[in-house]
């Protein structure tokens, strides 16, 4: 089994940039003899040659170490990320409920990559459930939501309060007022969304009321 060290790769990638082995011996702060000691092991142990050396100290890669190189380029690239707390915040995964998605998933992109554009956001769209077993099980690192169904230890941040809105045809007799009661609205026939976590929430607030809502159809989304 082979066994490479984070120092090989670096040494043989810095005499891949520099093309010999002075200049990548004086990025590194070492000295020539001892780069060139380090990659002669680093081959012995591929038992593959990684450079070609030409006239002049010029040292070009193999057919073998073009692909080798590259393997360890992305190798080393993703180690550093393990351990630079700054790159591994960089990708942020954002969970938004399905029903803010449409209006407010856009914006929120468009606005993060001016203000951040280092940062990488993944949007991930889901329901009440799925959201909140997400943020419980570590899944994702931010979530938009309602506040519903979130567990009283989950450290939150009030974004904005709005109340429930009844959406009316332009013709129902209802429109014209610029507010409503519950007790207007539960004689009325209402769509509500199937979601578990809303339904109860509405059904909670008439009962608040002593009202009983007359549910009509029940719909995956507000969509």
């Amino acid at each position: 089994m082979l066994s490479l060290t984070l120092r090989q790769l670096e040494y043989a990638l810095a005499v891949h940039r520099a093309g010999g082995l002075t200049a990548a011996a004086q990025s590194l702060h070492v000295s020539q003899p001892a780069l060139s000691v380090a990659v002669a092991q680093l081959e012995s142990l591929l038992q593959r040659p990684l450079f070609l050396r030409r006239a002049g100290g010029r040292l070009t890669p193999t057919a073998f170490g073009r692909g080798w190189l590259d393997l360890a380029d992305a190798q080393l690239t993703a180690l550093t990320r393990l351990t630079d707390p700054n790159a591994a915040a960089e990708d942020i995964r954002l969970a938004v409920f399905e029903d803010l998605a449409p209006s407010c998933l856009a914006p929120i992109l468009t606005y993060a990559a001016k203000l951040a554009p280092h940062l990488k956001i993944t949007p991930q769209v889901m329901d009440f459930e799925s959201l909140s077993d997400a943020v419980r099980k570590g899944k994702t690192d931010l979530a938009l939501t309602w506040d519903l169904g979130l567990q009283s230890d989950m450290a939150r941040q009030s974004l904005a309060r709005i109340a429930p809105h009844a959406v009316l045809p332009p013709d129902h007799p209802l429109a014209q007022n610029t507010s409503l009661t519950l007790t207007q609205l539960a004689s009325e026939p209402l769509i509500l969304t199937d979601q578990g976590l809303s339904l109860g929430h509405m059904r909670g607030l008439f009962a608040q009321a002593g009202l009983t809502p007359q549910i009509r159809h029940r719909t995956a989304s507000l969509d």
